[in-house]
Order: structure tokens, then sequence, then C-alpha cells
């Protein structure tokens, strides 16, 4: 088969999959049908009603196909063997789906097919865990299998049946969360990129830095962390904002290593940035049973601080390497990108519908909805009567479901799903539209194939997890760092940050995520730190490992867009994130920063945010002078160690003495280039 029918075939198989998992496993086909039974008088029968597991079962075939096509042995596209051994992978993912009403019924009974299916897809999921994310999460899964079959005492029926069958290993939190969150958010960035949304938000960034010194690092800021808003993945951000300010900053005067680490440092914290986070955020609500919209309010000072912190250094990074701005006739002009801010329109119904208490994937299928009316009425060629014949759907259709007595963010939803394919159908129809129906294609299959690595890794986590839970050891683990720290609560931090950074050098953040907050998280909670707090702790640093070298994915992602050596720009990023690291340990101390455990505003707590917020800010500038040796101006070896002092003295202010700070701000005040020049020249 040639290289482009492999293409179109996997394309095709990938956005019949992502239809479904729209249709069916998000429940609107489940929705229309008790829509039309309560209109026409008929009961909806048992049958058509699937289970969640099977939804997951459906889901993994498709991800174990996809990825044993799109990552093959050999280069040059999936031959044959990848082929067989997809449709063999996804064999198991079927079985759940065809079989689980059976299995239900015999639950305990596990039979000789059961076994046969259950190993299969252990087998070949470690292996597409090995193709997608490296050989690290494949080996560590490999390793608990072990200590799964020795507490089983050697019988493999009993761990697969544990593994496969019941929801405490591949189908556990953590896919679930992939396959009923994860996914639709994935085509909800698509479908907004496809749109030109991601184009609008860096053409502000430029529009608004652009001209400022060191112009092209602040636009990878600003623009990464707007991009952020709508996309929770970091390599994805670097491709879609690096590809232009990269090459600026080369040309600015950047090192082709340091404009790299800029553009992965920022495009990191957009795994920060609310309303759409990483895809751990969205395993962590149900961990501590709590909504999303939880975790996106908890998300909001720690993001700001973070972009915040790297604006500082990147200013300060260009005054030291002299880099200059983007001549305001190359840059785009600011007041007609402002008549298209109509482009947040999905992002204001996401944010609606979220804090009004509906689920993760049903906010972002709305959202869906208010960006194909935009596209509809701004792409060229399709304003007139396409547009028309969409709006009349649209708005007859809500008045329909209006009639039912469903509330308008119900509606909202039910109109998202559907609007999609109206679009379609449009498309279909209409010559002039055909282009509509295209980017939905594209953006379902493109979501689904970029899903992949996400997802496996969400299932070999679980597995993990599963041992960890039912052998006891996550218990052993976190009494473990207790005793270890003496009960000191700043060893026991670092102890953490060091598991945590650790893990994430080989393994993507949902994994990294599970796996601390199975067996790291409750030591932190035993010492008397709120869980939320603990678990945005890990959260945080579980997105900022893959910046530290040796598997440094999103900054090589950044070095191969500048073209720059790979292990460099990883530790110029390392460097980078550095500033970042104290923003966590302040919300730790000051949890109140977080918003959520705040039960009455009063002094204390607007003391404590103002605190934690102050010494960020204190702890970024040391920090980004410590690291780079400029601070408004070059650090001598004794400046930079008393910057080091003060650093030390911050982290102690914020666990015992506040007072302490005082010393870090004189020491930040008297001891930088600027205040030292200007009182040499009132001596002299």
């Amino acid at each position: 088969m040639s290289s482009s029918k492999n293409d179109r075939l996997i394309n095709l198989i990938s956005a019949g999959y992502a239809l479904y998992m729209i249709v069916f496993a998000l429940g609107f086909f489940l929705v229309m049908l008790m829509i039309l039974g309560n209109a026409f008088g008929f009961s909806i029968p048992p049958h058509v009603i699937l289970t969640p597991m099977q939804h997951m079962g459906m889901y993994l075939s498709g991800i174990l196909l996809i990825t044993f096509l799109i990552h093959p042995l050999r280069k040059g596209g999936p031959r044959w063997y990848d082929w067989l051994m997809g449709i063999v992978a996804a064999s198991g993912g079927l079985y759940i789906f065809f079989v689980y009403p059976e299995l239900m019924l015999r639950m305990g009974i596990t039979t000789t097919t059961d076994l046969v299916f259950g190993l299969i897809t252990i087998i070949f999921l470690i292996e597409a865990g090995r193709r997608t994310t490296g050989a690290a999460l494949a080996i560590l899964t490999l390793i608990f299998i072990t200590i799964g079959l020795y507490d089983a005492e050697f019988d493999v029926t009993s761990l697969v049946t544990r593994i496969y069958i019941y929801n405490v290993g591949i189908f556990s939190t953590p896919f679930q969360v992939a396959t009923f969150m994860i996914f639709i958010f994935m085509f909800f960035g698509a479908l907004l990129s496809e749109i030109g949304v991601g184009k609008f938000f860096t053409d502000i960034a430029f529009a608004l830095t652009g001209a400022r010194k060191g112009g092209p690092a602040k636009v990878a800021v600003v623009a990464s962390s707007l991009l952020g808003t709508m996309s929770g993945s970091a390599t994805g951000n670097v491709v879609t904002t690096g590809t232009f300010t990269i090459p600026l900053m080369k040309k600015a005067g950047y090192k082709a290593e340091t404009a790299g680490a800029i553009e992965a440092s920022a495009s990191t914290g957009g795994q920060l940035m609310p309303p759409v986070l990483g895809s751990a955020a969205f395993i962590m609500p149900l961990f501590l049973g709590i909504r999303y919209w939880d975790v996106v309010v908890a998300s909001v000072i720690p993001a700001l601080l973070y972009y915040f912190a790297l604006y500082i250094f990147v200013d300060q990074e260009a005054s030291k390497q002299k880099a200059f701005g983007v001549p305001k006739e190359q840059l785009p002009p600011l007041r007609p990108l402002l008549m298209k801010i109509y482009y947040l329109l999905p992002l204001v119904v996401l944010v609606s519908v979220l804090s009004s208490g509906f689920s993760v994937e049903h906010s972002a299928v709305a959202s869906i909805m208010a960006a194909l009316l935009i596209e509809w009425f701004t792409r060229a060629g399709l304003r007139k009567l396409s547009g028309v014949i969409f709006t009349i759907f649209i708005f007859s259709l809500g008045y329909l479901l209006g009639t039912t007595g469903l509330d308008i963010f119900s509606i909202l939803v039910v109109v998202g799903a559907i609007s999609l394919f109206i679009t379609i159908g449009i498309g279909l129809i209409l010559k002039g539209a055909r282009e509509m129906t295209d980017i939905i294609m594209r953006s379902l299959s493109n979501s689904f194939k970029s899903v992949t690595p996400v997802a496996i890794a969400c299932a070999l986590a679980g597995v993990i997890a599963g041992v960890l839970a039912y052998t006891g050891l996550a218990l052993t683990l976190s009494q473990f760092l207790v005793e270890l720290s003496g009960g000191n609560i700043i060893i026991l931090l670092v102890l953490v940050v060091g598991i945590t950074i650790l893990l994430g050098m080989g393994m993507p953040t949902p994994a990294v995520y599970v796996l601390t907050a199975t067996s790291v998280a409750p030591a932190l909670v035993t010492m008397g730190i709120p869980e939320i707090a603990a678990h945005f702790f890990i959260f945080y640093f579980g997105i900022l490992a893959p910046l530290t070298p040796p598997v440094a994915i999103t900054a090589y992602a950044g070095a191969a867009v500048a073209k720059a050596d790979f292990w460099k720009t990883g530790v110029e990023a390392f460097r980078m994130a550095l500033i970042g690291w104290f923003i966590a340990f302040s919300f730790i101390s000051k949890p109140e920063m977080l918003l959520l455990p705040i039960e009455a505003v009063d002094f204390t707590v607007i003391k404590n945010i103002t605190f934690g917020i102050f010494a960020s800010i204190i702890a970024a500038l040391l920090s980004g002078g410590i690291v780079s040796g400029y601070l408004f101006g070059d650090l001598g070896k004794l400046q930079r160690g008393a910057f080091g002092i003060a650093l030390l003295l911050t982290l102690l202010s914020l666990f015992y003495f506040e007072i302490l700070l005082l010393v870090p701000l004189l020491i930040l005040l008297t001891l930088n280039p600027l205040t030292i020049k200007k009182l040499a020249i009132r001596i002299g």
C-alpha cells in the first residue's frame, strides 16, 4: 500500500473512532433518544445503553490500532506487520466492548478466552507505550507487573483479571479520564487551531510585545500563555508558536539554544493556564472528589505568577544578550486584531458552561458550537447561504430543545454535538462549504492521533497505580517518605520534587501525576498539607519535569525548531524553569493562593495570599539572577552568592518566620548592579 493511501486510510479510521467518541461515548445519541422519547412517548430499549467500560474498550481498540500505524517499527510508514500488530492489539479492547455485559454477570470467573485477550492487551499495550513515550514507562510497567505477579503468587489468571477485567488496572481512573475528557479537549484545541484562533493569539502577542526589547522572546511568553487557554499540550504549543518566534529570536540576537529554551519554557506553562490545563489536570478531580472547575480556579494565581516570572527573566535575558525588538512596520496592527475579539467566544462559552457545574466534556462540546458559528460567518465564500442555513438549523434546534424544559446550558451542550453533523452535512451538500467538512474531519483525525501517547500513558499508569494500591506499596512508600524526612516539611517537599522530576524525565505528565498522587501525595497530606495543595504541587512539578535533561521532551521540541543542540537547549530550559520552582513552595505554605481552601475572606487570607505572591516575585528575581548571572546588570560571584542566601531565607520565611523576608528584600534592593551603579555615581 502506498504512503498516501496509508495516510488517507489512517486518517479515515482516526476520524471514525473520534466520531464514535463524540456521538456515543459522550452520550449525545442517548440524550437525543431521551428527548425524542419524551416528545413522542416511547422508552429507550435497555440494550441501547452501553456501559462506560464498553466505551473505554472501544476507545482502547482505536488507540492501540492507530498507535501501531503512526508509530511503525521502521521509518517510511506502516508495513503489513504494523497493520497486523495493530489489529491484534485492538482485539482486546473490542472484546471488552462486545463481551462486557456477560463479564459483569460472571464477575469473579475468568475464562481461558478472557485470559488470552487480556494477555494480548497487556503485551501490546506495553509495546505501544514503548513506541509512543519511550522505554522508561514500558520498563517501569513491566517491573510493577512482576511485583503484581509476585503478590498474586504467580497466578497469571489472577493478575490478568485484576489488570484487564476489573477497573483497577488498564480501565481505572486515568484511562477513564483519557476516554471521556482528554480526547474531547484535544479535538476542541485542534478545531480552534484550524479556524485560526491560534494565529489570532500569536498575532495579538506580536502586536503587544513584538517591538519591545527582546520582543520575539516576549511574544513567545505571551503567545504561549494565550494558547494555553485552549490547549494543554506543551509540545504542541512549541510547534505552533515556535515556528514564528524562534527564527525571530535568533534574528534578534538570541543564541539558538536560548531561543529554543525560552519557547519550551513558555509553552510548558500552557499546561498551567486555565481554562484548559494539561491532561493530568482532568485526572485530579477524580482523585480529590471535586469538579474540574475547582482545579481551573486553583490554577489562576500559579499560572499568572509563572508567566510573570518568565516574562521578567526574558526581559533581563534580552538586556544581557542585547537583543532588539521587531521593527513596528513588520508587526500586525493591533486595531484590526481587536475587531476579531469574537475569536474569544468559544473560551467564554467554555468558562460559562464549566462554571455552571457541567462536566468537562460537555462544556467542551458546547464551546465547539460557538467555534463553528464563528467560522461559518468569517470564512470567505461561506458568509451568505451556508452561514444562514447553519444558523437556522442551530436556532430551530435550540428552540425545540427549549420546549422540553432544558436550561440554556443543556441546550448548548446538545446543540454543540449536533452542530458538528450539521456542518458536515452542509459541506457535503453545498460545494462552496466543502472546506468546513474538511476542517471537521481534519480536526477529528488529528486530535485522535495526537491523543494516543497520552491515552497509552494513562492506561499504563493505571496498571502501575493498581499494583501500588492492591499490594499496599503506595501506603508503604508514603510512610517511608515521612520517616525519611524526619517530620521536616521542607525536606519532605524536596524529596517529593526529586521523585516527581525523576519520574517525569521518562514519562508523560499524566503518568507522573497518577503515580505520585497514589504514592507520594498521601505523605504530604499526612504532614497537614491540604489535599488540593498536595496534588497541585506534584501536578506542577510533573509539568516542569519534561524540561529536565536527559529526557527533556519539550525542550528537545524547541531545539528541533531552533536547529540547536538538544542537550544545551535542555540545560537552558531547565535553568529557566528554576525561576518557577518557588511558586509551588509558596502555595504549599500559603494554600489560600489556590483560592479553593478559602472558606471566608478575612485579613489572614488576604495577608497569606499577598505574602505568597510577594515572596514568589522576590524568589523569581533572585533565582533569575543566580541562574543567568544578570539582573539589571552583570552579577559578580559575591552578588550571586548573596542572592543564593537570600533565596534560602525566602524559603524559610514561608514556613517559619515571615519577618525573614525583609532580609532577601534588602539584599535584592541593595546588591543589584543598578542600585550599586547609582550609588557609585552619587559618591563620585
